[in-house]
């Protein structure tokens, strides 16, 4: 039987997810766990309220050894990359303005923005929109207080209209979370336009993220916006009840 130091490469706990759903919560770093017996995968996933595990998108052969798992399918999200220095200004982009957290701090609560509308988490037993807006608002802080130049409120005629929250990474900027606010009276492409130009005046090149497939306005922005579309990736989750 695999215990201990032994799985801890390959199924562990996610602390995040495990603070803000108040249960251990798991993930699978190793497409290995699923040749494990089933006596084997119970015993490890049982530790757990619910387990996610992301891979490339995969062929029937592979998604019915997850479903002999008990993982179902949450979700499909895009990677991309964008050229930041490339996206283009235009006039209407004038009467906007950007504050970073590092020149006027700022924080963010659950209820001031919109909810995401489309998220794997919904897929959880006993999730809701306010426990999920929580989840945003814990990530968005925590990457506030650690990066705070390049997390962004942007106001237009003097109102705030939303944020955009990112840290710099090894790949360039990632672009982790845009959040209109909940009276919010601008389009999201304003919205992305702005902060992405901002951010190349702050000197960053390039930008990455990924998105659900579900969130097609995000993709027309970002495919707008000139971004490269990588390789979907899978996320599939387990829950124990």
């Amino acid at each position: 039987m695999r215990g201990g130091t032994l799985n801890a490469g390959i199924i562990h706990e996610h602390a995040f997810n495990t603070a803000w759903w108040g249960e251990p919560i798991g993930i699978i770093d190793d497409a290995a766990f699923f040749s494990w017996t089933p006596e084997e995968r119970h015993k490890a996933l049982q530790q757990y309220a619910w387990v996610e595990f992301k891979s490339a998108t995969v062929g029937v052969y592979q998604s019915m050894k997850l479903f002999d798992a008990g993982f179902f399918q949450a979700d499909t999200r895009i990677d991309f990359r964008i050229a930041l220095t490339k996206i283009p200004t235009t006039p209407s982009l004038d009467a906007f303005e950007v504050h970073s957290a590092g020149e006027r701090p700022f924080s963010i609560e659950a209820g001031e923005f919109r909810t995401f509308e489309h998220e794997r988490f919904y897929e959880i037993p006993g999730s809701t929109k306010p426990r999920i807006d929580e989840r945003y608002a814990t990530w968005a802080r925590q990457i506030i207080a650690a990066h705070p130049d390049w997390c962004l409120r942007v106001f237009h005629n003097g109102n705030l209209q939303g944020w955009f929250i990112s840290q710099p990474g090894t790949s360039g900027l990632n672009l982790v979370l845009a959040m209109l606010h909940r009276d919010a009276n601008i389009s999201g492409m304003h919205l992305y336009q702005k902060a992405c130009v901002d951010y190349a005046r702050r000197g960053a090149r390039i930008g990455w993220a990924n998105f659900s497939v579900y969130h097609t306005n995000v993709h027309n922005i970002y495919a707008q916006m000139g971004a490269r579309f990588l390789t979907p990736i899978t996320w599939w989750l387990w829950t124990r009840r």
